[in-house]
């Protein structure tokens, strides 16, 4: 059995997801480390040697998980990151977006926040997606756009895609803490109206150096939906909206871990995942050898 394991390793949860040749075997959600920990063990106990791939916010390249630079992190960070690479020989840490190879190296000057590895899985994900429904690689020329609300911040995630290549990209995130000398109905005004004019002036930013009007956004707000909608009502009459394409039995919150499940499965096997993995990443030194050795 040729099991993909995804990993998200979010701000207040962690969420896994586990494919077999592209399609879902089920996903699951955890509080902690630990509790993800212990999945993983379990997982790789019952199917040796699956492929993991994991998304986090600690930035790195490329890289197996034993080549990781763990300096930094905490102490049960590191312990997790030891036990699954005892649990798989096979871990990966995707890499955040100014580590992928088709950013201009003077846009990583340019754009000081370009967003972490689950903007990449993201990114992963669509074109997956749209490969299945056989669109050709030039025909994807469009911005994704990645909103996210909760009750202590506001957030965007904005990537260019021209060609199928992930080519310039800019997170923001307003956290009401950064407000906090006002009363917490003032500082949420003041977190929606930074993340409003924000957004509009990053769209029309991007549209004028990359000539694009297509935006295909997605939700992973807690009510999923609220955000997309009052950002296609607000600035429809200057783009092309275009939804995330979800079925709709798949659980939106889970689509980061999706694209790292997707991505596990292209560094190990021959695939249309490997096909992304080629196209999105493959021009690294480290994702040619990956991609040489699983396949050898």
């Amino acid at each position: 059995m040729a099991l993909s394991i995804g990993i998200e390793i979010g701000d207040l949860s962690y969420r896994i997801c586990l494919t077999e040749k592209s399609q879902i075997v089920e996903y699951q959600q955890f509080a902690d480390l630990q509790a993800v920990q212990a999945y993983v063990e379990q997982t790789c106990a019952l199917y040796p040697e699956p492929v993991i791939a994991l998304a986090s916010p600690w930035p790195t390249t490329l890289s197996e998980i034993y080549e990781m630079d763990k300096i930094g992190l905490r102490e049960g960070e590191q312990t997790f990151l030891s036990a699954i690479e005892k649990a798989s020989s096979r871990c990966y840490h995707i890499p955040d977006v100014a580590s992928v190879p088709t950013i201009p190296p003077y846009r990583r000057l340019l754009q000081q926040h370009m967003g972490g590895s689950d903007l990449v899985c993201m990114v992963a994900n669509l074109l997956y997606r749209m490969r299945q429904q056989d669109a050709a690689w030039p025909e994807m020329r469009f911005f994704f756009l990645e909103l996210e609300r909760t009750t202590t911040r506001y957030a965007y995630r904005l990537a260019v895609i021209v060609d199928g290549l992930l080519i310039d990209a800019q997170e923001q995130v307003f956290s009401l803490s950064a407000a906090s000398e006002y009363a917490q109905e003032q500082a949420q005004n003041i977190c929606e109206q930074a993340f409003w004019e924000s957004l509009t002036r990053q769209l029309a930013g991007f549209q004028a150096i990359h000539h694009l009007e297509d935006v295909v956004v997605y939700d992973r707000s807690v009510h999923s939906g609220e955000m997309k909608n009052a950002v296609i009502e607000r600035l429809d009459e200057h783009y092309q909206f275009y939804h995330f394409p979800l079925a709709e039995t798949e659980p939106a919150a889970f689509q980061v871990a999706r694209g790292a499940s997707l991505l596990a499965e292209g560094l190990s096997q021959s695939s249309l995942a490997a096909e992304v993995v080629q196209h999105l990443l493959l021009s690294l030194p480290q994702a040619k050898e990956l991609n040489y050795q699983s396949h050898s």
